[in-house]
């Protein structure tokens, strides 16, 4: 089995093209990626990906980019999560893919570069877990877009919390995915300004 990542010796000597003796670094991680035999172990290997790029412990070829296009929804009923996400964020239905029983709506925010695919998978039933955050997304209104999500369908989990720096809420669409809705004032949160008793519930 070819090894994808580089030994701490080849990178602390500075060998930085170990992958590059790969024919192909995407093609190798997708191969990782679909061999796991579900979709939490899928997430857990991307998520391990991730912190080893952070860090430094993966040996990059010279030339990859890497961007994040899109983010996955599993979900039951695709048409009515996506008349959800259409109704209460104001998502557009971009495409749709469908591969034998597998169906992905592609819904893209207008202006925004990424996406959110809701995905289904035949007659495969749907759990929602806690193997992962909370999908963000950004406003300038918090109140006003939970008014929209509960009117949509969704429910409220917390919040709305007015802090200093930040206006926060957590929400979930019709099949409990997670959403955190989240304004900036001045475009960062002062961590200093916060207090632990501001973000616990009442």
């Amino acid at each position: 089995m070819q090894r994808y990542f580089a030994s701490p010796e080849e990178y602390s000597s500075g060998e930085q093209n170990v992958v590059s003796r790969l024919p192909s670094f995407a093609d190798a991680m997708a191969r990782e990626v679909f061999s796991c035999n579900s979709l939490g172990e899928r997430q857990m290997f991307l998520a391990v990906v991730e912190s080893w790029i952070r860090w430094g412990s993966i040996a990059m070829p010279e030339g990859l980019t890497i961007a994040i296009r899109a983010m996955k929804f599993v979900v039951s009923d695709i048409e009515g999560v996506t008349a959800f996400y259409k109704k209460a964020f104001g998502f557009e239905l971009e495409n749709t893919i469908t591969l034998g029983d597998v169906t992905e709506h592609v819904l893209r925010l207008p202006g925004s570069e990424l996406s959110l695919v809701l995905v289904r998978h035949g007659d495969e039933p749907v759990t929602t877990g806690t193997s992962y955050g909370p999908l963000v997304i950004d406003t300038n209104d918090v109140k006003t877009l939970v008014d929209g999500v509960l009117a949509a369908g969704g429910t409220l989990t917390m919040g709305p919390l007015e802090l200093p720096t930040v206006t926060v809420a957590m929400v979930n669409d019709p099949e409990g995915h997670s959403l955190e809705l989240l304004h900036l004032p001045t475009g960062e949160i002062d961590i200093d300004s916060l207090k632990l008793e501001d973000l616990m519930p009442n």
